[in-house]
């Protein structure tokens, strides 16, 4: 799994499914994780300590 694009308000996280022991790759998949105000469930920015980590991951 791995980060595919970091936007103002979202992450999109790629990932593989490897067959057990090998390199072959089975299923390729993403998903996209909107960060929410809890109250109005309005986008908002990505928690700055997010941020970061993302940057230490994508470096």
């Amino acid at each position: 799994m791995g980060v595919g694009r970091v936007g103002r308000t979202s992450i999109t996280w790629e990932l593989r499914i490897m067959r057990s022991g090998g390199s072959e790759v089975i299923a390729v998949g993403s998903f996209t994780h909107v960060f929410v105000n809890a109250t109005t469930r309005r986008p908002v920015p990505i928690p700055h300590g997010i941020s970061e980590a993302l940057a230490d991951l994508r470096s």
